[in-house]
């Protein structure tokens, strides 16, 4: 199973992952059965005790069956039709959203270092915990003011604004792990980590400069794949325990976490009128909604440009709306006969059918 796994280019978490579940599948069935004695009606048991038993969340059942029919269909090659289990109740949650004088709050008390600045980045440009950690020198180009996301979720890439009151905080930071990469290259130890099969094509990259991490790990470690002795970035478990204790320090009652900041980077940005980038309806919705419920004083929301056929717009009582065609696939909305209030406002969804509009559902922010 793990060799499939690597064949097919998983991420190692999920590969564990996968091990994992393929181990509580047998052992809950005895542990002295082979999976090919087993069948759809054991698969079902098992899926059956996760969520009335075991009470584990939607996507936590959703794991175990992905692990489980990989199994199967990978690597036993052996269909799995017909799995009728008890399944766990998914619920769309409002994500936490801090308010800005809550995260001025949460930034302050950040120490200095390695932490401090990937939970600003966080925040600053967006992004995600590992989509930080693994950021690499020649990917934070200060000159042009971006910062270049490689193999982010979905295996894509992206472009992001570098903020420009890290500039400063960046620079240290770089000047301080440059020691670090060069006493690795006196010690004669492996490069860093390469993807795909960069190191076998081009060995000496994983120890050149540019493709160091910008926030690398103080200690040395065994690579789980290959074995070899090299420096990985930081554990995402360090960065979570800096926001903690920030959030302890700045008196914040809510449960923050860092994917929190990624939270407060779309809000911040929808409320401002920029866009998201995102396509999905549904995700756009809910930062509306987290809009409506962390915005606390009256503030002009400017027009949202949406690139889905789907816009979502905070808009007060009374006040009329006004539809206007863009580009072939995106469209403006601008609100009329009044500013919009974020508290006791509405969320409209609208559907655009070749330049109108027409309320789909109505809901009270």
């Amino acid at each position: 199973m793990r060799r499939k796994l690597r064949l097919q280019q998983m991420a190692l978490t999920t590969e564990r992952s996968y091990i994992q579940w393929y181990r509580r599948f047998v052992f809950f069935h005895g542990g002295n059965r082979h999976p090919r004695e087993l069948g759809v009606p054991e698969i079902e048991a098992f899926l059956t005790h996760l969520a009335v038993e075991g009470r584990v969340a939607a996507a936590t059942q959703n794991q175990a069956l992905n692990a489980v029919i990989f199994l199967y269909r990978e690597v036993l090659d052996i269909p799995l039709e017909g799995i009728n289990a008890v399944r766990a109740k998914e619920q769309r949650k409002i994500p936490v959203v801090l308010t800005q004088a809550e995260v001025k709050a949460l930034l302050c008390p950040l120490p200095g270092g390695d932490a401090g600045l990937a939970v600003k980045l966080l925040y600053g440009c967006g992004l995600r915990l590992m989509e930080c950690l693994r950021l690499r020198v020649k990917d934070v180009d200060r000159a042009a003011g971006v910062v270049r996301v490689h193999d982010g979720k979905g295996g894509k890439d992206r472009v992001v604004t570098f903020p420009e009151r890290l500039r400063e905080e960046m620079e240290g930071q770089l000047a301080r792990i440059r020691p670090l990469h060069e006493a690795d290259r006196e010690a004669d130890l492996d490069g860093v980590y390469m993807p795909k099969a960069l190191d076998l094509k081009a060995p000496v990259w994983g120890k050149r400069w540019e493709w160091f991490w910008v926030f690398p790990s103080t200690s040395l470690s065994i690579d789980p794949r290959s074995g070899k002795k090299r420096r990985h970035h930081l554990k995402d478990v360090t960065i979570g325990r800096a926001i903690q204790k920030a959030v302890v320090a700045a008196g914040i009652e809510k449960k923050v976490t860092a994917h929190t900041m990624r939270h407060c980077y779309a809000t911040m940005r929808f409320g401002f009128g920029w866009t998201l980038g995102n396509r999905s309806p549904g995700s756009c919705l809910i930062v509306a909604m987290a809009v409506c419920q962390t915005w606390l004083t009256p503030r002009y929301f400017p027009p949202i440009m949406c690139s889905f056929p789907i816009c979502t717009w905070i808009i007060s009582e009374g006040s009329t709306l006004s539809f206007e065609p863009r580009l072939a696939e995106t469209r403006s909305l601008t609100c009329s006969g009044g500013r919009p209030r974020p508290r006791g406002s509405c969320i409209i969804v609208f559907e655009d059918s070749g330049g109108t509009c027409t309320v789909a559902s109505l809901a009270h922010g």
